[in-house]
């Protein structure tokens, strides 16, 4: 809530983590494909700050965390 005289803004966070089992890897290119709790399969980047990538392997279980950030500010234009 923005106080009198100032202009409104905002910021929602939302942060999801799930245990997913690593399926395949190309260590090449960086990217795993994990299979999450509901079964479904997917293909995720790995940045080159994510330490010890070489050690996973498939069949491997791994904790994603994912988080997404909005802020909101009204300016005068």
């Amino acid at each position: 809530m923005a106080r009198p005289g100032e202009k409104p803004a905002g910021l929602v966070v939302d942060t999801t983590e799930i245990t997913a089992s690593v399926e395949a890897i190309d260590y090449a290119k960086r990217t795993v494909s994990l299979k999450g709790p509901q079964g479904d399969i997917r293909i995720i980047k790995v940045g080159p700050n994510v330490e010890r990538f070489d050690q996973v392997k498939q069949g491997d279980q791994v904790v994603v965390r994912h988080t997404e950030a909005l802020a909101i500010s009204v300016q005068k234009q």
